[in-house]
């Protein structure tokens, strides 16, 4: 199956030689550079304190990144390293959590160095700096369209007010934009990544960030309409490491070791990252000559450590041998195995395209074998278009687990024109020196009837689901199998009698509804019981069921018990927010359930409204069969007799004139009741004009004194500005019979000799109305009395109050209470004001 090769035994020396030689001049290279010298006291901080927590940024390359595998890389880290060894440090580099967090870390003290971060006026309260050890062009990046002109004769930061920046927040360029440039607006991410996608996205115009940087994100992002603008204001970042504002002495040991670092070892770090302009800041470094003696014993070691790696790599070779046999026996097998499974080998050498087909490959596509050249891109050809990009991810190790394996299913085109789907699975055989997967081995599966089945089976699925999720009547999927086996062992403990049994022992009735698993509930059952989401409702259940509720589980367990798959009851239920439901509940046990009721459906239909519409109408007709508007038509005709009398004095006249317009508002009032069931039903059609509220308080008010003055009670209106400033949204009938019942109320409550209070007041959206007495409300239905037949004075009905929040809520307001002995009672109503 693979080509045998000659093992190449010189270049192997030739490695390890170079190996061991490179071992010697990373001794070495430390030895070259002087050690710093520190004090007395630098050295008594030191031991002091072993550990040394670092903070880095993990989105900031090539500065410091994650790579693929998980690991912590990056210029600062090799400095930190050097760090390590010069000073001898022992640095714990904390670089799994975002930057954000590591400056709020570090402001609390729980980190002590930030290992790269550019100097700004927003840190020096917390931070100290150490001297620049790297500068970095501060450049913009905009996208490739956008105006190199813009406002002037280039692209400044200056030019850019007005257009949006995106900067990442907790970075150094989010610091300085929102300082200096505060005409700029800002998209604010959480990565100088995310920033500059966001420019190349077309959410911001462009960004802030230095050249390396902007560089390496264009390049590894893929963000080709990207483009460098130019140089910014600030001209170039230095870069340094940042210390806890109250440890100074420490930035003093590490501008030592920052200065003990050789030219070489900076190039060395710039030519290993960089793919951008960088200067290195360097002082003299002086080393001494007693390192000499050091590197002899250095290159001493070498020699031996050389000789012994030569014996050890020819028992390797002896060891390759035997497994190379293996191997030529081994894929012997596979080919024996893939021919008898019809699966397709391949191999491929990711960096050159060379391919390796079998011939069961070859049969699998309808080829013979030699007709499709054996290159990676014959796996392009003949791979679907939208299937391209996880061919492409698996030529880049995207989609490759930490084991170096994949599974990605493709649709590949047969000879005879048919996609075939195929599941390609394998994993890396071979690593480049940068640990990236070179060679990768795999086979092609048939998976046509896996496929088949499940397009079928997901058909299936989404049709089921569909109707339950778009039905209209609330549906619950629920396994009664917990209870089955609870009632089969109450027969084998011999009762017979289901129902006899749960009225003498209730509690265990609630033990069996908590056996009832939930599977799943439908959207119409959501919006029924007022649940933000399913898993809410499911552990507020206690919650929904009444003690109706129970008694029809009962009603049903026992229909159930009796042989019946089918149940039918009418109960009540309460939503999570305590709003009782009448509804229709049915429940079937689905065919070939029928043992072990492990698959129960239950249905809800809401009959609340049809329910409280026959109490309502009921109520209604006892209301409108009361001798009402026959005395009422001669309560109105008379004064309008009266007035024909053209002697009438004017007092007189004005009494009759009251008189008449309160019996025709009083009969519009019998007629508005007759509108308070579509309120409740929410069908009421609004026709909202502007009202003068001050105006209509004042006819309340003017109308109530009569009955006030009976009872030794003051009715005043008390209101700040002239007609015309208390303009409310809304019907005026409706606000009159609104604030009438009130006042009404208002004045039940008061004692004799006591004042009720009508106060109007207003602000930018609201126009309110507050009622006040020196009554109480009591403390066990204060938060209920404006629920319906909820009422504090005997022989009440308690429909003045609940029709006075349905009148405001109509009116798109809302209706408030508060009660306490200090203050007595105030009813506040608002109003849209116009």
């Amino acid at each position: 199956m693979t080509k045998r090769h000659i093992f190449p035994w010189r270049e192997l020396r030739v490695r390890a030689f170079g190996m061991a030689l490179a071992w010697i001049l990373a001794c070495v290279a430390p030895c070259l550079a002087a050690s710093p010298t520190l004090t007395t006291e630098e050295q008594g901080f030191l031991a002091g304190h072993p550990i040394l927590r670092v903070g880095v940024d993990p989105g900031f390359p090539p500065m410091e990144f994650m790579d693929r595998t998980g690991r912590l890389r990056g210029m600062s880290l090799d400095y930190l390293q050097l760090l390590e060894t010069r000073l001898g440090l022992r640095l714990v580099v904390a670089g799994d959590i975002p930057w954000d967090e590591t400056i709020k870390k570090i402001r609390a003290r729980e980190l002590d160095i930030l290992s790269c971060v550019a100097e700004t006026e927003r840190r020096k309260g917390f931070l100290v700096y150490t001297q620049p050890y790297l500068t970095v062009p501060s450049v913009i990046v905009v996208r490739n369209d956008f105006p190199l002109t813009c406002n002037g004769p280039a692209v400044t930061l200056a030019s850019l007010a007005g257009r949006t920046m995106a900067a990442a927040e907790g970075g150094y360029s989010f610091d300085r934009l929102r300082t200096d440039f505060p005409q700029i607006p800002l998209l604010i991410t959480h990565s100088p990544g995310a920033a500059l996608e966001a420019v190349a996205l077309g959410k911001a115009d462009a960004a802030l960030e230095n050249l390396v940087t902007a560089s390496q994100f264009i390049k590894d992002l893929g963000l080709l309409n990207l483009t460098i603008a130019g140089r910014s204001e600030y001209g170039d970042d230095h870069l340094t490491m940042g210390v806890r504002s109250d440890w100074p002495i420490l930035v003093e040991i590490l501008n030592k070791g920052l200065a003990s670092i050789t030219k070489e070892e900076h190039a060395a770090i710039l030519a290993r990252w960089s793919t951008a302009q960088l200067t290195p800041i360097q002082e003299p470094i002086f080393f001494s000559t007693p390192t000499l003696m050091t590197i002899l014993l250095v290159f001493g070691t070498a020699l031996l450590l050389f000789f012994g790696w030569n014996w050890w790599l020819r028992r390797q070779i002896h060891r390759r041998r035997q497994a190379e046999t293996a191997l030529r026996d081994s894929e012997a097998r596979v080919a024996m195995i893939l021919a008898a499974t019809g699966d397709g080998l391949w191999q491929c050498d990711l960096a050159t395209g060379a391919c390796h087909f079998s011939p069961s490959w070859y049969s699998l596509f309808g080829y013979a074998q030699g007709d499709m050249p054996a290159r990676w891109g014959a796996f392009e050809h003949l791979t679907h278009l939208e299937d391209q990009p996880a061919l492409l991810a698996l030529r880049k190790g995207a989609c490759m687990d930490e084991n170096g394996r994949f599974r990605v299913e493709l649709r590949m085109l047969r000879k005879d024109g048919v996609w075939l789907p195929v599941l390609a699975r394998g994993k890396v055989v071979e690593y480049d020196a940068d640990g990236a997967p070179r060679v990768v081995a795999g086979v092609h599966s048939d998976i046509t009837i896996r496929k088949q089945t499940e397009q079928a089976l997901c058909a299936s699925e989404q049709r089921a689901r569909s109707l339950f999720e778009n039905s209209p009547v609330s549906l619950w999927d629920e396994d009664y199998s917990d209870v089955k086996l609870y009632l089969d062992g109450l027969r084998t403990q011999g009762v017979r009698d289901i129902r006899a049994y749960f009225e003498a022992h209730p509690q265990a009735l609630r033990y069996v509804v908590a056996l009832v698993k939930v599977r799943q509930v439908n959207a119409t059952t959501l919006a029924l019981f007022e649940a933000p989401d399913e898993q809410t409702l499911l552990r507020s259940i206690d919650a929904v069921l009444c003690e109706s509720a129970y008694q029809a589980v009962l009603e049903g367990l026992t229909a159930f018990c009796n042989g019946s798959t089918t149940f039918e009851v009418e109960t009540q239920h309460m939503t999570l927010t305590g709003k009782t439901l009448q509804v229709l509940l049915r429940a079937r046990i689905a065919k070939g359930s029928e043992d072990t009721w492990d698959q129960m459906l239950v249905s809800m239909q809401d009959i609340t409204a049809l329910k409280e519409a026959e109490t309502l109408r009921q109520e209604m007709d006892r209301i409108t069969h009361h001798d009402l508007k026959n005395p009422l038509a001669a309560i109105i005709g008379l004064p309008r007799l009266v007035l024909e009398d053209e002697t009438l004095p004017p007092q007189h006249r004005k009494t009759m004139e009251m008189l008449h317009e309160t019996g025709r508002r009083m009969l519009r009032m019998i007629n508005l009741s007759l509108d308070l069931y579509k309120m409740e039903r929410r069908a009421y059609r609004l026709a909202p004009v502007p009202v003068d509220m001050a105006a209509v308080a004042a006819d309340v008010v003017a109308q109530a004194r009569a009955t006030a003055a009976e009872r030794n009670l003051t009715v005043h209106l008390l209101r700040e500005d002239g007609p015309g400033a208390y303009m409310a949204l809304g019907e005026e009938l409706l606000i009159f019979s609104l604030l009438s019942n009130l006042v009404t109320n208002a004045m039940e409550a008061s004692d004799k000799g006591s004042t009720v209070s009508v106060s109007l007041e207003r602000n930018l959206h609201w126009i309110s109305c507050r009622v006040h007495n020196h009554g109480l409300v009591p403390d066990h239905i204060r938060d209920q009395v404006f629920e319906k037949h909820v009422t504090t004075k005997p022989g009440g009905t308690g429909l003045g109050c609940y029709s006075a929040r349905l009148m405001a809520e109509t009116m798109r307001g809302d209706i408030a209470l508060a009660s306490s002995p200090a203050a007595g009672t105030t009813v506040t109503v608002r109003l849209p004001r116009t």
